[in-house]
C-alpha cells in the first residue's frame, strides 16, 4: 500500500470512527473533536458558547413494548429533526443510546426556547405518521458558558448532564405526586 493510499484510507477510517452508525451525525468522539474548533473560536473572539443535552423519554419503554427497530427509527428520527434545527456552525452528536448534545457560539436564553421548540415541532412532525412513537417526548437541559478564560468540553457536558439528571428527578417527582 503506497503513503497516500495509505493516508488517505486512515483519514477515512478515523473520519468514520467519529459517526454514529444509525444517525449519521458526531458520535462522542467526532463531538469532542468538532468542539475543538468552536471552542478555539470562542476563545479567540472572546464568545460565549452554548450547550444543550437531550435525552429521548421513555425509550426503554418503547423498545419493550415494540421492538429495538421502532426505537432505533426514534432515535433516528430524533436526530433528523435535531439536523434540521441548527446553524451550519453548529455542532450536533449522538453521546450514547437516546442521549444527544448540541453546542453552539453565542446564544442566549432565547436561543436554547427556539431551538427546544424547533426540535419539538419537527420531531412531532417526522413522528405523526407511525403509531408506535407518535407524540414522542424528550427532556433537555442548557447552559450559556460566558467566555472567562479556558473552557474544559467534558467538564461542560457533565455539568449541563447532570442539569438534566435533576429535570428528570423534579419531574417524575412531580408526577408521582398528581398521580
Amino acid at each position: 500500500m503506497n503513503k497516500i493510499y495509505r493516508g488517505q484510507f486512515m483519514a477515512k477510517l478515523k473520519k468514520q470512527s467519529m459517526i454514529d452508525k444509525l444517525t449519521g451525525i458526531n458520535n462522542i468522539q467526532g463531538f469532542f473533536e468538532e468542539s475543538k474548533g468552536l471552542i478555539n473560536l470562542a476563545q479567540r473572539h472572546k464568545l460565549s458558547l452554548a450547550l444543550m443535552y437531550f435525552d429521548i423519554n421513555n425509550l426503554k419503554t418503547i423498545n419493550n413494548t415494540y421492538d429495538n427497530e421502532t426505537g432505533d427509527l426514534l432515535i433516528k428520527l430524533f436526530s433528523d429533526a435535531l439536523s434540521q434545527s441548527i446553524r451550519e456552525e453548529d455542532i450536533i452528536a449522538r453521546l450514547d443510546g437516546d442521549e444527544f448534545c448540541f453546542l453552539g457560539i453565542n446564544s442566549d436564553d432565547y436561543d436554547f426556547i427556539v431551538l427546544e421548540s424547533r426540535v419539538q415541532s419537527i420531531f412531532s412532525k417526522l413522528t405523526q405518521d407511525n403509531n408506535k412513537i407518535s407524540n414522542p417526548t424528550f427532556s433537555s437541559s442548557n447552559k450559556l458558558f460566558e467566555h472567562t478564560g479556558k473552557f474544559n468540553i467534558e467538564s461542560m457536558l457533565s455539568e449541563v448532564k447532570d442539569l438534566i439528571s435533576e429535570d428528570k428527578k423534579t419531574r417524575k417527582e412531580y408526577l408521582q405526586s398528581i398521580g
